[in-house]
């Protein structure tokens, strides 16, 4: 016959020792989490505080990209909620939200973001690479795409054969085939191999098209 909490007091002292400290390790993961967005706050505040002294140029325009670096990993820790399961974490919101700081910190109000995303569950470990990645190619299309005519990006983002894939695509003046991959480019295709995924950049009839795809982890 099973032994009950109820019948044995020893188990249930357990028991209840074992809720505390469930309750307290919450606790001090909900602390860690608002440490580190209030960490990121402060180097993104630094950030914007120098580039107020900086004129036009590259050495601007390299604060900035950093910037919103930060500005992507912040995001993650604004979605990411204490809750049951602190390990697995729902992108699709996240891909959105840095896609739309991306394009509000371009000042692009002619060019329009579409969307298309599937809620897709990821191991909390990920969301900071796609989030990076997600940032650099919003910013690539709107830097690079449409050089001082209006357009559109469409952001797709969804489980795939098995995979989970992210595109960004527009319809802008495509790739110049002789171009060095920038460093934007760069680290998306570094981030992609952190994911075990694999990323590819192209030119279509109208514009680029860039693809992240990584493999689905349970």
């Amino acid at each position: 016959m099973a032994i009950t909490a109820e019948q044995d007091p020893g188990t249930a002292a357990r028991i209840s020792a074992l809720e505390a400290e469930l309750v307290r390790a919450r606790a001090r993961l909900g602390e860690l989490d608002h440490r580190i967005k209030n960490d990121l706050q402060l180097i993104a505040s630094v950030f914007v505080l120098q580039l107020r002294k900086l004129p036009d140029g590259a050495d601007r325009a390299c604060l900035r990209a950093a910037l919103d670096r930060v500005s992507a990993v912040a995001a993650v820790h604004r979605r990411l909620e204490v809750g049951d399961d602190p390990a697995h974490f729902e992108a699709s919101g996240l891909i959105r939200d840095v896609a739309e700081e991306a394009a509000a910190a371009a000042r692009r109000d002619d060019v329009r973001v579409r969307f298309d995303l599937t809620p897709v569950t990821i191991p909390s470990r990920q969301a900071g690479p796609l989030a990076l990645i997600t940032g650099e190619l919003v910013r690539n299309a709107l830097k690079h795409a449409f050089p001082e005519r209006p357009g559109a990006i469409e952001v797709v983002f969804g489980p795939d054969d098995g995979a989970i894939q992210l595109s960004v695509s527009d319809d802008g003046v495509g790739l110049a085939g002789d171009a060095p991959a920038g460093f934007g480019t760069t680290l998306a295709a570094l981030l992609a191999q952190q994911l075990r995924g694999t990323f590819q950049l192209s030119t279509r009839d109208h514009g680029a098209r860039a693809v992240l795809r990584f493999p689905r982890v349970d």
